[in-house]
């Protein structure tokens, strides 16, 4: 997500509290890891979405745009106010409040009076439940963050308190850098796949997208801490000075579930609507408020990401494999499966019906939760620019060690339509058939999925 390089933006993000209570108790803080996974766990999934007409003024029919915000699963609204924010929630949904601060803000170890009142205006406890420090900031920006950061965790100690950083900058030394100067409870980055200044050598996708993706999750997990991401949901016009392709449904969907199969704990799209509609499209079409056909589709996934995220919170992922397609290459910072990867004591083998063809290929996600049962998750990875969800189709045959499972001849599938745990009858006692939509992932587990691991 990109902003005003010429000062330190704060979001407040206000999302929908679980029954299952806060954080931490009143005026204390857990130290930075418990803090960021217990916030996690006692939140929604997050899914989140830049709305720019939610800054502007006069809005004529506010209730019907954030009707439609709703419909999308969002429960996280960026650049909200408070007055727009208080409209959100009659309609259940939370929102990032809007905090622009002119430089300089930090000198030394100072914050100035003017930064501090606006802090002060929304720390109310109804108006904060989280703190979105700078995006996209260079290390010259760590130290006044990290100021910011620590007087934020001292007087607002309920707080999530997190940045945003660049795809162009996700690199493991950055990103440690960042992690060790600022300390955030969680780490999150954007990663964008089709998006990079002029159109380079690479079209129509960027070759490291998955190396970025890694180098998001591996330094989050050394660090013990969470991990979101921005998922790109826009394109630019023929005249824009950068090269945006908009992506394609299979695209979109291969975005949102490579998050989910990677251990991503929140999802943002970039965006619901547009600031500059001759520079860029968005879901929603700026003059008419007519949504796109991609607000359908993101429409269709975020439903589906709800529910699995109600157990994928609770879930560690322990490693993540590629099995690529009768001799398709692997991607930059992703390995090849091979039998016992993640722990997994049962897939004796996997097989892909397509024929090989670029990006027809499948990821798995290993996962465990804290009474050490395993989980996995299955993903179709064929896409393609023009390429429909299902048009881009797939059957991955798993073979299990079927004698071994806990269940014998049956698995266990968290149907990602009604979040329901569905038992899998497997083909011969041992053969998992899983016909996916292009870019969409199943999970699965070993034993049924039950409230009770909550």
């Amino acid at each position: 997500m990109k902003t005003n390089k010429f000062g330190l933006v704060l979001f407040i993000l206000v999302c929908v509290t679980l029954v299952l209570g806060g954080v931490a108790s009143c005026g204390e803080r857990l130290p930075m890891n418990q803090f960021g996974n217990r916030w996690v766990q006692t939140h929604e999934f997050q899914i989140g979405s830049y709305c720019y007409y939610f800054i502007l003024e006069p809005k004529p029919d506010i209730q019907s745009e954030l009707g439609r915000l709703r419909s999308l699963s969002i429960n996280c609204i960026d650049w909200a106010t408070p007055a727009e924010s208080a409209l959100a929630k009659t309609v259940g949904l939370g929102a990032h409040r809007v905090l622009w601060v002119s430089e300089p803000f930090v000198t030394g170890g100072t914050i100035s009076p003017e930064l501090l009142a606006r802090i002060k205006t929304f720390s109310t406890p109804d108006l904060s439940a989280a703190w979105y420090v700078d995006d996209e900031p260079k290390e010259n920006d760590f130290h006044a963050i990290a100021v910011v950061s620590d007087y934020l965790k001292t007087n607002t100690p309920d707080d999530l308190i997190y940045s945003n950083i660049s795809f162009e900058d996700a690199n493991p030394t950055f990103l440690n850098t960042y992690l060790n100067a600022v300390k955030p409870d969680i780490l999150k980055a954007d990663t964008y796949p089709f998006f990079k200044p002029g159109k380079p050598a690479w079209y129509p996708e960027n070759p490291d997208w998955f190396k970025i993706a890694m180098n998001i999750r591996n330094c989050a997990l050394a660090n013990d801490i969470p991990y979101f991401t921005w998922l790109e949901a826009f394109g630019s016009q023929p005249t824009a000075p950068h090269f945006f392709r908009f992506p394609s449904e299979s695209e979109m969907r291969t975005e949102a579930y490579t998050a989910l199969t990677l251990g991503f704990k929140g999802i943002s799209w970039f965006g619901y609507d547009a600031a500059d509609p001759s520079t860029c499209n968005f879901l929603v079409e700026w003059s008419t408020r007519e949504p796109e056909k991609t607000y359908y589709w993101v429409k269709s996934i975020d439903r589906e990401v709800k529910n699995l995220g109600v157990y994928l919170r609770f879930l560690k992922s322990t490693d993540v494999r590629f099995v690529p397609n009768k001799g398709n290459p692997t991607p930059a910072g992703l390995t090849n499966w091979s039998e016992s990867a993640g722990g997994d004591k049962y897939i004796e083998s996997i097989e892909l019906s397509k024929p090989a063809h670029t990006r027809q290929d499948a990821l798995l996600g290993f996962f465990t939760d804290e009474q050490a049962r395993q989980y996995f998750m299955l993903q179709n990875l064929y896409r393609g620019e023009h390429l429909s969800a299902s048009a881009a189709t797939s059957t991955i045959t798993v073979k299990f060690k079927g004698t071994s499972l806990p269940v014998r001849g049956t698995i266990y599938r968290l149907d990602r339509k009604t979040c329901k745990s569905v038992a899998v009858p497997l083909v011969n006692g041992n053969e998992l058939r899983d016909r996916l939509p292009g870019g969409t992932a199943d999970l699965y587990s070993y034993t049924p999925f039950a409230l009770g691991i909550l």
